[in-house]
């Protein structure tokens, strides 16, 4: 779930989270993505920004990793500024 820090995309990933399922939330503020592991046992946080090489990569490297625990369905709700 990207863009989990806040907005539509926070909300979704507390739905998910709440409904016992694992989510990997990502987003560029830490301190939201902390608050949000600290409420649910199944979420995994990533700080990422997605503007960047750099972040987009781990992004994709983490989907990609077959050992860890397998990504059914990626939300892309990450915003963007104008």
């Amino acid at each position: 779930m990207t863009g989990a820090s806040s907005g539509i995309g926070h909300e979704m990933a507390v739905k998910l989270a709440a409904s016992r399922g694992h989510v990997i939330a990502v987003a560029r503020r830490a301190d939201q993505l902390k608050h949000l592991a600290r409420q649910f046992k199944y979420v995994e946080v990533m700080v990422a920004d997605l503007t960047s090489a750099v972040g987009l990569a781990s992004v994709e490297a983490r989907i990609a990793d077959a050992s860890l625990t397998p990504i059914d369905l990626v939300v892309n709700n990450a915003g963007f500024d104008a």
